[in-house]
């Protein structure tokens, strides 16, 4: 048995004596041959399988790049995601709180606050643009001898009102024809309404 095994092993089908007595027996040109060429096969069998494996791992390291890349764009998107709908529902809950009360209703309150309330001379509510989510909603306004101090604290106070987020669109101002210290002011007050919403 340890016959056939040692007839069918590499060493018993390749006998290195005979091997190097038929190396030691060709010309000197042939075995210089031989010799060069058993190198360049034993470096192409070190080489071939090493620049394989390193082109894989570039190639595995440009997806990683790649896969990290959209990684964290996807996450940038999911951030300002975050915040948008953090943003929208803060707008939402403004545009929902302030307890029914009217644009007009709040613009002559701020006025009364202002000690200018008897100088409006027009409040006038006006659709101003239509989507599929929100109404825009104005209000033309009219006030008669203001001091410029008066109506700038005024502007103030509607721009930064709690109630309603409330925008000034349009203004003009001109001064009294019997006071030229006191002004005649015309402007466009705009707040949005929220379809299918309270105000």
């Amino acid at each position: 048995m340890s016959a056939i095994k040692s007839k069918y092993s590499l060493r018993g089908r390749f006998n290195f004596e005979d091997l190097y007595n038929a190396f030691l027996g060709l010309e000197q040109r042939e075995q210089t041959i031989l010799v060069i060429v058993s190198v360049v096969v034993f470096i192409l069998l070190l080489v071939l399988p090493i620049s394989c494996t390193s082109s894989k791992l570039g190639a595995l390291r440009q997806e990683y790049s790649k896969t990290r890349k959209g990684t964290e764009s996807l996450a940038s998107k999911l951030r300002d995601y975050q915040s948008s709908k953090m943003t929208l529902e803060a707008l939402k809950k403004k545009l929902n709180s302030s307890g029914g009360d009217s644009l007009t209703t709040i613009l002559e309150s701020l006025a009364n606050d202002e000690g200018i309330g008897q100088n409006i001379d027009k409040l006038h509510p006006v659709n101003l643009e239509t989507t599929d989510f929100y109404d825009e909603l104005g209000v033309d306004a009219i006030l008669s001898k203001v001091s410029l101090d008066q109506i700038v604290s005024y502007l103030y106070k509607i721009e930064n009102d709690s109630r309603l987020p409330m925008r000034i669109k349009k203004l003009q101002m001109k001064p009294s024809y019997q006071n030229r210290q006191l002004l005649s002011v015309t402007f466009e007050v705009s707040t949005l309404k929220l379809k299918g919403e309270g105000k």
